[in-house]
């Protein structure tokens, strides 16, 4: 319905830069990524200042897996002096270099995003993921659990993705009571099959994972993690 107003919008005048962006992010909302393109491409000819264009081209680039040229978007959006949405594109070309498995870089790009918004929880939770492909666990730790201070009470009591990275940190952390704490808080909210299986690749909790030697079935049983059945 949007779409078709807008259109409309733009029968009336063609150079309307704003109804370009709206259609673009229109078209990108429901996966038609080439359309986005096009309109977005089409703003940035008629207005270049118009920066949160340019941030949604890059992140349209990004999920094409065009990061070459998303990366290029992100940072003539930072150049920009008077764009005020700077942490986006930030956190933006950290996933680029996450991605592309420059992990240093992508850490120097999320605590830029950081240095802007502070309580960014997407930036924490990516910075996370991060130090975990460093396999600097305790800071991965750190980050998530700061992630999750962040969020207000109730959201954070509704977490499943950060609560699980957590959980999955405390594992390779050896830390295997905080794991299986947090993996047994989570399982009840778990809808989602795929995350379902995901939580259930742990020992403890269901089937041997992608981590499983033998030591730690040894260390849930002497710990009681499998609760003895209750005889009536």
């Amino acid at each position: 319905e949007a779409i078709k107003y807008l259109n409309r919008a733009l029968e009336l005048n063609p150079r309307y830069d704003l109804a370009l962006y709206a259609l673009g992010l229109s078209h990108s909302m429901n996966g038609n990524f080439e359309e986005s393109v096009k309109h977005l491409q089409n703003c940035l000819k008629i207005n270049p200042t118009l920066t949160d264009a340019r941030n949604a081209l890059g992140a349209i680039y990004q999920e094409m897996g065009l990061l070459d040229q998303a990366e290029k978007e992100f940072r003539i959006a930072i150049s920009d002096e008077n764009y005020t949405s700077k942490d986006n594109s930030y956190y933006n070309l950290a996933r680029i270099y996450m991605a592309k498995g420059k992990l240093k870089e992508a850490l120097n790009h999320v605590e830029g995003a950081l240095r802007i918004n502070s309580r960014m929880v997407m930036a924490y939770n990516l910075k996370g993921l991060i130090y975990e492909g460093l396999d600097d666990f305790e800071k991965a730790i750190d980050s998530y659990r700061i992630a999750l201070d962040t969020l207000s009470k109730d959201a954070r009591e509704k977490d499943v993705d950060i609560n699980f990275n957590l959980a999955v940190t405390y594992f390779k952390n050896n830390e295997f009571d905080k794991a299986k704490e947090i993996f047994e808080k989570i399982s009840a909210r778990v809808i989602d099959s795929a995350k379902r299986a995901e939580i259930d690749q742990y020992p403890g909790l269901g089937r041997r994972g992608p981590y499983y030697t033998g030591i730690e079935d040894h260390y849930f049983l002497n710990h009681q993690f499998f609760s003895e059945p209750k005889h009536k």
